[in-house]
């Protein structure tokens, strides 16, 4: 005999729900929030009221409505309500609701980004180091509450699912503005976080989230594909510490230890019966690959869906410009040149190409010549005009030296002509033009010292 887990609906009660207005909410109600998961900041959908706070969250929502299960509520906290007033809604409608909220595997209409949430792309220095400020100072914080997300997880906890859910609505909603979109692709391998599996854990859910608009995914589906992504690593976490490296760089008999991370996962976020189905198969399908090669079930691209495609691309794509081998690292502009060659056997093909047009051919960090000889640093995406970014021309550094920033929509004279290859970079122009160099000067002094012209 299955016994039924704590706190949640009893099998075949046929006992209706009532909804109920939200002033109406008492302690001790059980209560079905019939919203998006990702509308408020629990952790399940459905939950005993133990805290007035809850309740103020909940009528913060803006919710008409909320059902409460009579059956698993105190007594005490029905006995304000009439029995003829509230109205009864049936068990299983209202299941089959909540099911349908929570399936991403149903189309949804595409609700676009509106001119009230965006802001111009940032093309000015000025523009450019306030987006840049701005999420950098979000992609720390980010790092901050995921750290405190994975310790609550793994000490079973549920608000380690609701830091995770707070994390993942952040970044999606920095990717709604055209100016910190364009900016944070700049902090994929950023200094400022230093815990490399929290910088890969949000990497990958930027990025993800980044390509899922490739698809025209609706909000509520980018953030549950956010969210996977976040959280597609949490079971190496739970491996011993010298197992927590990339599989590439394993030793043979240590690698069978390491594919268990997917397992391990899915175990700890599986014990949360609200956590989206759909981001538990990216947990357990990241190490897929879609000529069947991957891991754990060596499951090929028919069973693959595509959230779970779209990560295993970005994870890949991380690992490449953050490899903990300095040797092995790659720049920007390598990496999505290295997936797009060698790649398209592996891993979905239609996919790296949304990344490549997510990142354009010339991802921030890019050093390019421009048509008049002239090398720069691509310094940002403007996802307006994805050829003509923010770009930092190389000048011959002297003392007296001001860096110039050109913003390629305004100048007709300039564009970018080609990437040149690394090793036919004059002597000098390579170590000028370093993203490192510059993010951390625009984040620690630059256009508000009055260091920067105006962009030509």
């Amino acid at each position: 005999m299955t016994t039924p887990r704590a706190g949640s609906p009893k099998p075949n009660d046929s006992t209706p729900l009532l909804s109920l207005n939200c002033e109406d909410l008492r302690l001790g109600m059980y209560i079905h929030l019939h919203c998006s998961w990702f509308r408020h900041p629990f952790s399940r959908q459905q939950f005993l009221l133990t805290s007035e706070s809850q309740i103020a969250t909940i009528r913060g929502l803006g919710l008409s409505s909320i059902l409460v299960d009579p059956a698993q509520s105190t007594p005490d906290s029905l006995r304000h309500i009439s029995q003829t007033s509230p109205a009864s809604c049936d068990r299983s409608a209202s299941d089959a609701a909540d099911r349908s909220i929570r399936s991403p595997g149903q189309p949804r209409a595409h609700t676009p980004a509106t001119a009230a949430n965006i802001r111009p792309a940032g093309q000015s220095p000025a523009g450019y180091q306030d987006a840049l400020k701005e999420a950098a100072q979000a992609y720390e914080q980010a790092a901050q509450h995921f750290t405190q997300s994975v310790s609550d997880l793994h000490a079973g906890s549920e608000e380690g699912v609701a830091t995770a859910k707070a994390v993942t609505i952040k970044l999606a909603h920095l990717l709604l503005d055209d100016a910190l979109a364009g900016t944070i692709v700049s902090l994929l391998d950023s200094w400022n976080v230093e815990e490399r599996d929290v910088l890969h854990a949000l990497n990958v859910s930027v990025l993800a989230m980044m390509i899922g608009q490739q698809f025209d995914l609706s909000l509520e589906d980018i953030k549950i594909l956010g969210i996977g992504a976040l959280l597609h690593d949490i079971g190496i976490h739970g491996l011993r510490h010298d197992l927590r490296v990339r599989h590439e760089e394993l030793a043979p008999e240590k690698l069978g230890s390491y594919r268990e991370h997917p397992a391990l996962g899915v175990t700890i976020l599986s014990a949360l019966p609200s956590f989206p189905h759909e981001a538990l198969r990216i947990v357990e399908s990241h190490h897929e690959r879609i000529d069947g090669s991957g891991y754990p079930d060596r499951l090929k691209e028919e069973y693959l869906s595509l959230f779970t495609k779209i990560v295993m691309v970005a994870d890949e794509y991380d690992i490449l410009i953050n490899n903990e081998s300095r040797r092995h690292r790659m720049i920007p502009a390598e990496a999505l040149s290295h997936l797009y060659r060698t790649s398209r056997t592996t891993l979905p093909p239609e996919v790296i190409d949304a990344l490549v047009q997510t990142l354009t051919v010339y991802p921030p960090g890019t050093i390019v010549q421009l048509v008049n000889g002239a090398f720069a640093l691509v310094l940002n995406i403007n996802r307006q005009a994805r050829m003509k970014p923010l770009v930092l021309l190389y000048t011959s550094p002297t003392p007296a030296t001001r860096p110039i920033i050109i913003d390629l929509m305004k100048d007709r004279r300039r564009a970018i002509a080609r990437r040149p290859p690394l090793n036919e970079l004059p002597a000098g122009v390579r170590d000028y033009l370093d993203m490192h160099r510059w993010t951390a000067y625009f984040l620690g002094n630059g256009v508000d010292q009055g260091v920067l012209p105006d962009a030509v």
